[in-house]
């Protein structure tokens, strides 16, 4: 079930295997999207949300991407107007505005050679819940994703997310920097990463 207060959602769900009640707030800080999963009825809303670090990984202060599947609606109707109010509530905070396109930068080697699975989770996020225009390139060698930036239209793109680990991150910024015109890339363009490495302390350090 769903509770809607001026502020925030609760959601409350009952688990299959043991049988134990869980809850979950979603509000504009942690909620990163909804989308309106087609199915026989009741029909479902797929919401995915951050959690906060638990006592099981404090050090790593790193926020997990939940997903989470609300089926109670006897309406597309209803279902809709669910989706659309998450959705709302998750592009209040959102860092890019505009016209314009998000590229993934996907190193499919960097870590435990998760990148390419790691971005189809995330794909539906920014493609079918934000309708965000995406490009997606892999890098083939160290100082490919550098190359790429370099020759990058920074009319067109908004905003550079890596899923990698730190070197690939490294060059990304490194390329920027070397911009002739960083500054004014700098203030429009969004940098942001998927951790897919084996260290990612970039991540770590910045939550």
């Amino acid at each position: 079930t769903i509770e809607v207060f001026a502020d925030r959602m609760m959601i409350h769900w009952k688990q299959q295997i043991t049988g134990m009640q869980r809850s979950a707030e979603l509000t504009a800080r942690n909620t990163l999207g909804a989308e309106l999963i087609t199915r026989d009825s009741p029909h479902w809303v797929r919401i995915h949300a951050l959690t906060c670090p638990t006592p099981a990984n404090p050090d790593t202060g790193a926020a997990e991407h939940e997903v989470y599947e609300a089926h109670a609606f006897e309406s597309e109707e209803d279902a809709m107007r669910c989706q659309h109010a998450l959705q709302r509530m998750a592009d209040t905070v959102r860092p890019f505005h505009g016209p314009g396109t998000m590229l993934f930068i996907v190193n499919p080697v960097s870590g435990h050679k998760q990148g390419r699975e790691l971005f189809a989770k995330v794909r539906p996020l920014f493609v079918d819940c934000a309708k965000i225009p995406v490009e997606v390139v892999e890098t083939r060698c160290a100082g490919h994703a550098a190359q790429m930036v370099k020759g990058l239209d920074f009319e067109r793109i908004r905003a550079i997310v890596c899923v990698s680990g730190d070197g690939t991150v490294c060059e990304v910024l490194n390329a920027l920097m070397d911009l002739p015109n960083r500054d004014d890339v700098l203030q429009k363009v969004v940098l942001g990463t998927i951790p897919a490495g084996s260290e990612c302390a970039l991540a770590k350090m910045v939550g």
